[in-house]
């Protein structure tokens, strides 16, 4: 599933109360994942708001550059998360969250990203534009890579961009081959990275 979240203002956040995450803190306090949320608001606009849980990756709506957009971090922690709008929140993921928050990074993602980005000074991508990125990952469920797996994760995007590019070897299995991120979330099933 793939959903936008809703607005929670900076004059919302407070000192203690409901975790949450607003998508300025992803450019400048979370890297590719995070176990706990810095921000808090009340629980009255908290129940206003989407929930993240653990093994969920939030990306980025807006930003300042089409070379940032969409940046990703996984959440790991184990208490529910309220999502403030300009985030898209990404659950049921078929994917190692860690991995794919690194991989949104890649050169491929990249030139995805700001080809279905819009705007100079803000710059824009839609749920939309998410839900269609080509994802050159396996899943979960028949990869033996994982970001804890001890395998160099340059090594691994090397590997999924050859592929995608039709590079060294034609005999790359089928799953190696891009699937549009909304289609995979909705048709391969999920496993819970945190138990």
């Amino acid at each position: 599933t793939i959903v936008r979240g809703s607005g929670i203002k900076r004059s919302e956040t407070t000192g203690s109360g409901f975790p949450c995450i607003r998508y300025g803190e992803i450019y400048t306090t979370y890297g590719y994942s995070f176990l706990k949320a810095k921000s808090f608001t009340s629980e009255e606009v908290a129940t206003k708001c989407n929930k993240a849980y653990c093994g969920d990756v939030l990306c980025t709506l807006t930003g300042e550059s089409k070379e940032e957009i969409a940046k990703a971090t996984a959440y790991l922690g184990h208490e529910p998360i309220a999502i403030g709008g300009g985030l898209a929140w990404i659950s049921n993921l078929p994917y190692d969250p860690m991995l794919f928050a690194y991989f949104m990074f890649s050169p491929f993602m990249l030139l995805q990203k700001s080809d279905k980005s819009n705007g100079d000074i803000i710059v824009h991508i839609g749920k939309e534009a998410i839900e269609n990125l080509l994802i050159p990952l396996p899943p979960l469920s028949i990869s033996p890579y994982s970001s804890t797996s001890g395998i160099s994760f340059s090594i691994l995007v090397t590997i999924r961009f050859c592929s995608v590019r039709g590079g060294s070897g034609n005999n790359i299995d089928e799953s190696f081959f891009p699937l549009k991120l909304g289609c995979a979330v909705a048709t391969i099933p999920a496993r819970n990275c945190c138990q």
